[in-house]
């Protein structure tokens, strides 16, 4: 095997292998989590979250997806009082990384993705925004349909299972939030 690791279609294709692991493994703890969900099996852990820390590290997880492939990202966290808050950190965690990570596969190169979390009549709103190809008025309402995509075909440039938005969105109402197109 020593030969093996001076090769580059060998490394090529064991980082290939791995990112495919790992893929996997997230659509599995996905469908697990959604499951946990339904059955009221996913408890609650409440913790005090520093927005302006938790937009860093945001920015510090998807920067590097984001400057692969040529698009702007940025978090803003617009809080002029306490920025720290009362949430499920993994779920919040969760619930932004499948709506940004969406956001960034659908936003071409030279594009922009925007988070924005700030507090608005005692209430915390997270933004996405972003300049990707968009939906059609008629697939809108399906949006969080588990399994649903927009575009099913074999032609499709960006992988997906139709599981992140739907879990996204169990997520957010799981806590007392709700998801809005």
């Amino acid at each position: 095997l020593p030969s093996l690791q001076n090769d580059p279609r060998a490394i090529s294709h064991i980082d290939t292998l791995s990112e495919n692991g790992f893929r996997l493994m997230r659509m599995i703890n996905d469908l697990l989590n959604i499951a946990r969900l339904d059955t009221g099996d996913l408890p609650e852990r409440l913790e005090n979250v520093d927005l302006r820390d938790f937009a860093l590290s945001l920015h510090r997880n998807l920067g590097a997806m984001a400057e692969s492939k040529q698009i702007a990202f940025n978090v803003k966290a617009n809080f002029p009082g306490n920025p720290v808050q009362v949430f499920d950190h993994d779920r919040l965690e969760k619930i932004l990384l499948n709506l940004c990570i969406n956001a960034l596969k659908f936003t071409p190169s030279g594009g922009r993705v925007t988070v924005t979390m700030e507090e608005i009549e005692d209430a915390i709103h997270f933004i996405v925004s972003d300049n990707g190809i968009g939906l059609t008025p008629e697939e809108l309402p399906h949006i969080f349909e588990r399994f649903w995509q927009s575009d099913s075909s074999s032609q499709r440039k960006s992988r997906g299972t139709g599981i992140g938005l739907a879990l996204s969105k169990n997520l957010a109402e799981s806590m007392g939030g709700y998801l809005l197109v």
